[in-house]
């Protein structure tokens, strides 16, 4: 599928394309709270993405497009031993599967 084809990801495009000039100070100044916002933690890993150019809208358009794809779902096919690149059909090695 051509990603043109792919209405999340010409979403997202345009997306970009609208905030591309809006600088990172504005965004800042606009949501004093960017960090608490837009940085996940686990307990030995903490992404910050506070200090890229993205909104609450761009983390919409960016599961939007996750569930378009349905890559939760693929995901979780990896869990069992699923395909992950359909070019080879080569399975996702785990424990106890050579």
């Amino acid at each position: 599928m051509d990603s043109g084809e792919i209405k999340a990801w010409v979403d997202l495009q345009s997306h970009a394309e609208e905030i591309k000039d809006l600088h990172l100070a504005e965004l800042f100044r606009l949501e004093a709270d960017r960090f608490g916002e837009f940085s996940f933690s686990t307990e030995s890993f903490l992404l910050d993405l506070s200090k890229q150019r993205i909104t609450k809208e761009t983390l919409g358009k960016l599961t939007a497009l996750v569930e378009q794809q349905a890559l939760g779902d693929w995901r979780a096919s990896q869990c069992i031993g699923g395909a992950f690149c359909v070019t080879y059909c080569v399975t996702a090695p785990h424990r106890g599967n050579p």
